[in-house]
Order: structure tokens, then C-alpha cells, then sequence
């Protein structure tokens, strides 16, 4: 019986160890990307991406690449335009 209860504690143990490490790990923040294409479907290439915060005021500008991609990582959940 003891062999027993000491296998469970252990399994237990290590459950609880993963399930604190998965809780540490989430992340507050998000992404927005995209794509900013013409008329005809092509690519913009060095267009200004603006998103501001409603609660802060702060902007952050991004350029879209070659391929008209812009991407704002790590964006606080926040109402943003």
C-alpha cells in the first residue's frame, strides 16, 4: 500500500509541475498582420501600417515589405484603430 501511495503522489507531483509550467507560459500580448494589396490584387510595397491604442493614445507604424506584409507583434490586449 505504501509503494502505492507514494507512485500516486509522485504521478501527481509531476502532474501539478506540468500544469504550473503551462500557466507561466501564456502570453497577454497578440498579433496583427496582413496583407495591403491595390485594386488589382497587387502587393503595396512601403505602405504605412498605424495602429493606435484607444486607452494610451500611442501609435506604432509599420512599412509593408516587398511583398505588402506588415505584421505588429506583441500587441497589448487593448482596443486599438
Amino acid at each position: 500500500m505504501g509503494v502505492l501511495f507514494a507512485a500516486r503522489r509522485h504521478n501527481l507531483l509531476l502532474l501539478a509541475a506540468f500544469l504550473a509550467a503551462g500557466l507561466c507560459a501564456q502570453e497577454f500580448r497578440g498579433r496583427i498582420q496582413g496583407t495591403v494589396v491595390d485594386t488589382s490584387q497587387g502587393a503595396v510595397v512601403g505602405a504605412t501600417v498605424t495602429i493606435r491604442n484607444v486607452n494610451t493614445g500611442v501609435a506604432t507604424v509599420r512599412q509593408t515589405n516587398e511583398a505588402g506584409h506588415y505584421l505588429f507583434d506583441l500587441v497589448d490586449l487593448a482596443p486599438t484603430r
